[in-house]
């Protein structure tokens, strides 16, 4: 049969346009089968549609996604490079995090066939910051996503990548801190990599204004003397 589609998204996104043209040109290649996570309730004119299933509520949402493991093998045949997770929110609700059990479940498969999980590393704690009470301030936007979160991230997928030998790339590394536990891991042999980004490189939180939501990423830019570090790393080869 043909491939099945997968479309998560939402008109507040600002990417309807594009999520319906998906689903459309899906249609006319001839996919049997499309899948729409909606937990916003925007795509419901699909639901009488004989080749799409509509799921609108979080609990039928993490259903589907668990029930999709059982699939994963079938995308990396189909010629899927490596699957990507989010180890806290994503800041869409239609793309949940993953919890240890899911890396324990999912690993594995990746494992068998050599492809790697891509990561994003922060892991919710604690951590006293004023976002609240000051929106628009870059450094207590900063504050309310710590080093540790990282920090703490990239130590479990590291484990993970111990315990299951599957191949794990951290995405954007932004924590200056976390480099020692990756060079660490490498030189014991495991099969992980990890990047950081152009603007982790270039901006620095001392120069970043207050109310200029241009420079919002997460995990966040940081400091001066953090990013020297980074800049160090990947030319030391720590980082990819």
């Amino acid at each position: 049969s043909t491939t099945n589609a997968l479309v998560c998204g939402s008109i507040g996104s600002g990417k309807s346009v594009l999520l319906r043209t998906v689903i459309e040109y899906a249609k006319l290649a001839g996919v049997d089968e499309i899948i729409i996570f909606d937990p916003k309730y925007e795509f419901n004119g699909y639901h009488n549609n004989m080749d799409c299933y509509v799921y609108n509520d979080i609990l039928e949402i993490e259903e589907q996604m668990a029930n999709m493991l059982l699939e994963m093998e079938g995308l990396i045949k189909a010629g899927v490079l490596g699957i990507k997770c989010f180890l806290t929110h994503s800041g869409i609700d239609e793309f949940p995090n993953v919890t240890e059990k899911d890396l324990d479940e999912a690993m594995p498969i990746l494992a068998r066939y050599n492809i790697p999980l891509l990561a994003h590393c922060e892991l919710d704690g604690e951590c006293g910051h004023e976002l609240g009470k000051n929106p628009t301030s870059y450094a207590a936007f900063l504050a309310s996503r710590p080093r540790a979160w990282e920090n703490n991230a990239v130590g479990l997928m590291i484990d993970k990548c111990r315990k299951h030998n599957c191949p794990v790339h951290i995405v954007h590394v932004s924590s200056a801190d976390a480099l020692i536990q990756i060079e660490t891991a490498k030189k014991e042999g495991l099969p992980i990599t990890a990047e950081t980004c152009a603007h982790y490189l270039y901006f620095t939180a001392e120069n970043i204004p207050d109310a200029s939501c241009i420079y919002k990423c997460a995990p966040p830019i940081r400091e001066s003397g953090n990013n020297q570090r980074l800049k160090e790393a990947l030319l030391s080869g720590v980082l990819d």
